[in-house]
């Protein structure tokens, strides 16, 4: 790897998007630039515009050189910086938890805006905490729970309400086994409001057409299901939610692009009286609405 020319931020720019074109292109270089600046620099997109001449130490050049060489093994932005932003919160992450995706935003912001103040929320398949996490932050009276069956999760999850500043009760719990859940947890709710899941959807035959950033960073227990089970947790969650709801209550999932008419045929067999695909901002299906 040649050397920066020297110390001036402009420098180290032209240098990080050089070395990394060739693996991410220009526009993908010059958002991780942007994010790695504004995360090791605390340097905002205008400061890189007025401020090009500012020297770097050479601690901090360092850092972009480590990026540099992480990124070109394809690790993930969010794995490097350690953190990634969701729904305009910052989430602390790392080899136990999915790195949050921006469809689930969607997700999010369609249970806030359908939601009251005061209800009962619970997210199964927690990882991170951003949907909890952020759902309480937009709902400040709900009673929200995050379940997820990884300790290491749920150490992740703490940590994210803890920095977000908001309460949420984690708890460790299997989504294929939820009614245990309830029967070993005296404060554990019985009737719930909202039920969300983003569970594992992608069946391990499209492991191969994958980024290598997502495959060989992201845990595999919270991305795949067996080839001849691809609805497995929704099934399971599904029937727990219809007997776990409050009257009128409703179910969020977020889905695989390719199951939607499944999962929506999936929800009405097992007794949920509306059920609703919505797509997202690509157009493909990626939510489920039921309502009990």
């Amino acid at each position: 790897m040649n050397k920066v020319s020297d110390n001036k931020l402009s420098s180290v720019k032209k240098f990080f998007i050089k070395e990394l074109e060739p693996v991410l292109g220009v526009r993908e270089c010059k958002i991780y630039f942007e994010r790695c600046a504004d995360f090791w620099l605390n340097k905002s997109k205008t400061d890189l515009i007025m401020e090009p001449n500012s020297p770097l130490t050479e601690s901090q050049i360092l850092k972009f050189l480590y990026g540099i060489k992480s990124f070109k093994n394809h690790f993930p932005l969010a794995h490097v910086l350690g953190e990634q932003y969701f729904y305009g919160h910052r989430f602390k992450v790392d080899e136990n938890v999915l790195v949050p995706r921006p469809e689930t935003e969607e997700l999010v912001d369609l249970i806030i805006k359908e939601s009251t103040g005061d209800q009962s929320i619970i997210d199964i398949g927690t990882g991170s905490g951003c949907i909890a996490i952020s759902i309480k932050k937009g709902l400040k009276k709900a009673a929200v729970t995050g379940v997820d069956i990884s300790e290491k999760s749920i150490d992740v999850a703490r940590g994210n309400a803890l920095l977000n500043n908001v309460l949420i009760d984690f708890k460790i719990g299997n989504a294929l086994d939820l009614d245990s859940l309830s029967d070993s947890n005296e404060n554990f709710g019985s009737e719930w409001d909202v039920i969300v899941s983003n569970p594992p959807y992608i069946p391990l035959k499209e492991k191969v057409e994958m980024d290598k950033n997502v495959v060989d960073f992201d845990p595999h227990i919270a991305l795949f299901v067996p080839d001849n089970e691809p609805l497995l947790f929704y099934d399971s969650i599904g029937r727990w939610a219809v007997k776990s709801l409050t009257r009128h209550g409703k179910l969020y999932f977020e889905i695989h692009e390719n199951f939607g008419k499944e999962v929506s045929s999936l929800m009405e067999e097992i007794g949920f009286s509306q059920v609703v695909l919505i797509q997202d901002m690509q157009g493909k299906d990626r939510i489920i609405k039921a309502v009990k």
